[in-house]
């Protein structure tokens, strides 16, 4: 399958932006609108169908062969919603995914519904994360849902916006999507799942491995990228740079990717010319969907993750070319029919 590294560049960067620019809160994706974003981007490029599965999830497929790849990438984000509004007009949250208080103290937000704008605020002695009204009165609810202001910001080579944990993922699945529209082999059929609840529940996506029975698996995220706010232990882990490719994930919560996949991969990328890096964390960390392909009974899998720094915050930064490379890594696998099976194979 041929590849223009520059065309699918500039169409993910214009992808992104959309994603980015359109809340998606964990638990609350439908109601937030990213459900129905990501419906009409998988139109637009071109997807055979597109439907809601009954857990919520968007997936869209392109063929009718009877080899079956699956393509993952989570579409929410963290977020909060709404317990209490104090009589001083302080407002209480619950916080949707993990986030850590300290690295969003201050940080722009606004609540969805209203667009009624304001601050995030951390009281370390209660945990409590707070929401500071930016006009006295204004209209919050028990319930409402509060998301980090919206961002996308381009220069310097990278991007900074909203949400990159995972829309940078999303955008890596459509713009395959797109491309293989037109050149996909005849003997596959390409799903493209787009999950709910991964920065909560992690487990939306079982029924659709189950349904589809995929021949192999990709799961796209956001991998860690260097600075992180953890401590490494080298050589054992292995952090991905803003710059040098798309991330092979060894490992993370609860799963580990078979080093004969991770052998298959590398040497698929190294034949077509695609710089890739490692990302390896220790157990405690670098939590993804794997695990839930594995609690539905498949290993067959591996994890192709974009880099991204300072994920779970109002603004985190990715090079495009990063997710350029990962398209370009999986057309490359879906185009030749040896190389999935490499990646079937191997165990």
């Amino acid at each position: 399958m041929n590849t223009n590294i520059d065309a699918i560049t500039l169409t993910l960067r214009k992808t992104l932006k959309d994603l980015c620019l359109q809340p998606g809160i964990s638990m609350h994706e439908s109601t937030s609108g990213i459900v129905a974003l990501v419906i009409e981007l998988c139109k637009k490029c071109g997807a055979d169908s597109v439907e809601i599965d009954a857990d919520g999830n968007v997936v869209a497929t392109v063929g009718t062969g009877p080899l079956t790849i699956l393509l993952e990438a989570h579409l929410d984000e963290v977020g909060f919603e709404v317990l209490e509004v104090r009589e001083d007009g302080v407002v209480i949250l619950s916080a949707c995914g993990t986030v850590r208080g300290e690295n969003i103290d201050g940080s722009e937000a606004y609540i969805v519904r209203t667009g009624a704008t304001g601050a995030l605020s951390f009281e370390p002695q209660g945990e409590n994360i707070l929401f500071l009204p930016s006009l006295p009165n204004a209209e919050i609810v028990p319930g409402d849902l509060v998301s980090f202001k919206r961002n996308f910001i381009e220069a310097d080579g990278v991007i900074r916006a909203t949400a990159l944990d995972n829309r940078i993922g999303c955008a890596v699945l459509l713009e395959t999507l797109r491309e293989c529209k037109a050149a996909l082999p005849k003997d596959m059929r390409l799903v493209c799942v787009f999950s709910l609840e991964e920065e909560t529940s992690n487990t939306s996506v079982k029924a659709v491995v189950q349904k589809y029975s995929p021949d192999l698996f990709v799961v796209v995220d956001a991998a860690y990228a260097s600075p992180v706010d953890f401590e490494v232990h080298e050589p054992e882990e292995s952090i991905p740079l803003l710059g040098d490719g798309c991330a092979i994930q060894h490992k993370g919560v609860g799963f580990a990717v078979s080093p004969q996949k991770i052998a298959a991969l590398e040497r698929i990328a190294s034949e077509q010319g695609i710089h890739i890096q490692r990302e390896s964390v220790e157990g405690s960390r670098g939590r993804t969907n794997f695990t839930a392909f594995l609690a539905a009974g498949t290993d067959a899998g591996i994890v192709l993750n974009v880099p991204v720094q300072s994920q779970h915050r109002d603004i985190s930064t990715t090079n495009p070319d990063d997710a350029a490379g990962a398209v370009a890594l999986l057309l490359a696998i879906v185009g030749r029919q040896e190389y999935v099976q490499s990646l079937i194979v191997a165990r």
